[in-house]
């Protein structure tokens, strides 16, 4: 019985010691796992996670973007709005090895654009992090060269304001870009209620409404029904377009069609009210 139970425990400390040791390829299949349905990414950067899967330097820079939102723009396509299916039949992955470097290479077609990023990785230990993102394609950035004005400073004490929320005073405003439109009514406490609507692929869309708290960055929108924990964060970039992102997807799985999503960027102050009429 012990030899037997000792066997088990050694089995099973094998695939955890498999599991820890996931190659760089491996890892980037798995943030764009069926066509980026499933991706582990926000998974791997949130607070709790990131220390373990990106080396220090990107672990501060993700610290530094729970305080200020400075990574505006989507880390795994070029644009928010991408097309699952056409990932999915597209894509292609290279991989090489030097030493303690590793690199990864992802091609794919999204709404009929190429994509072309470049996952950077360092051995610590018996893993292997990410210390870099690049998108090589029409997005051009390195995700380790993205400047956060706040970066390593200590929040103020006292009570926390919203920026945007400061930067917007009570009024209703209207936001778009090209497949996205949100609606912001401001109250003197520096809430809002909002309305969101995104057009995506083969004319999904998704449609959301409700109440907001402010944060930090702008506001944050929360609902835990059946089908989880659905949170939109909706915060103002240092150029003063906003940004819309829903934690882990979840809000896109109850409210989107299947070609649709929540995640948006850049979107733009209207002027013209016109713009903005239902």
């Amino acid at each position: 019985m012990q030899w037997t139970a000792a066997l088990i425990l050694a089995g099973m400390l094998g695939l955890a010691s498999a599991a820890e040791a996931q190659t760089p390829q491996a890892i980037v299949e798995g943030i764009y796992a069926g066509g980026l349905t499933r991706s582990s990414l926000d998974r791997m950067r949130a607070p709790a996670n990131r220390a373990r899967h990106f080396q220090p330097p990107l672990v501060r820079l993700l610290a530094a973007n729970d305080r200020e939102e400075c990574i505006d723009f989507a880390l795994t396509s070029d644009g928010n709005n991408y097309d699952e299916a056409e990932i999915a039949r597209t894509i292609r992955m290279e991989a090489r090895t030097e030493g303690d470097r590793a690199s990864v290479d992802v091609r794919f077609m999204s709404l009929g654009k190429p994509n072309h990023y470049r996952y950077e990785f360092e051995r610590a230990g018996d893993r292997w992090k990410i210390a870099d993102i690049a998108s090589l394609g029409e997005g051009n950035w390195r995700l380790s060269q993205t400047a956060c004005g706040r970066a390593g400073r200590p929040a103020a004490a006292g009570r926390v304001v919203s920026s945007a929320a400061a930067a917007s005073p009570a009024g209703a405003y209207c936001y778009r870009n090209r497949h996205a439109l949100l609606r912001l009514d401001v109250g003197a406490n520096g809430s809002a209620r909002f309305r969101m609507e995104t057009v995506g692929g083969g004319g999904h869309s998704c449609h959301l409404e409700g109440s907001t708290t402010p944060t930090a960055g702008g506001w944050r929108y929360e609902r835990r029904d059946g089908t989880g924990h659905c949170r939109l964060d909706i915060t103002r970039a240092a150029s003063g377009a906003i940004n819309v992102r829903d934690l882990d997807h979840v809000c896109r799985r109850s409210d989107c069609g299947m070609r649709a999503s929540f995640e948006a960027s850049n979107l733009s102050l209207q002027s013209n009210p016109a713009r903005c009429a239902s």
